[in-house]
């Protein structure tokens, strides 16, 4: 007996589906399917507008039009190649101010980027080492152990 009757079998219901009828034999015949064929299409079809859906104001509220903002695209700079008015003068260039603020800005990302990959050398330098001393210390503790072995076996067997 199950605790509560939690956990003992259940009955399987029984089928209470009733049999299907009989119809019998005499079921009428369906017409033949004529075969016929479409005539072909002429013009193509007009392209139907769709329809804006109404749009309603809630009672106690002023309709407002809905602004979709842009998506936030990045400014585009322009190509190297694209800066205008350079033009040399005895050694000297000169620039557009915008071409020469562009040039500053991309020059102070560079510095950016290579100070942020020299700590991360530095860094990877720092976690060799220590791997590097870690492994030396392990090593250590191995020899010391098989030397330490070795005096055991020593002791025990000579006897």
């Amino acid at each position: 007996m199950g605790l509560l009757g939690i956990f003992s079998k259940k009955k399987q219901p029984s089928s209470t589906v009733p049999p299907l009828p009989d119809i019998g034999e005499d079921l009428p015949e369906l017409p033949p399917i004529e075969d016929t064929e479409l005539p072909p299409l002429e013009e193509e079809p007009e392209e139907m507008p769709v329809p804006e859906p109404p749009r309603k104001a809630m009672p106690g509220y002023p309709m407002k039009e809905m602004q979709i903002p842009k998506p936030a695209m990045e400014k585009e700079e322009p190509h190297p190649a694209e800066m205008t008015h350079h033009f040399t003068q005895g050694g000297s260039i000169f620039l557009n101010v915008d071409d020469y603020k562009h040039i500053m800005d991309s020059a102070e990302g560079v510095k950016a980027k290579i100070s942020d990959a020299e700590d991360i050398l530095r860094k990877l330098h720092q976690l060799k080492e220590q791997k590097n001393e870690e492994l030396r210390k392990w090593q250590m503790t191995v020899a010391d152990m098989q030397r330490k072995l070795a005096y055991v076996d020593k002791t025990l067997f000579e006897k």
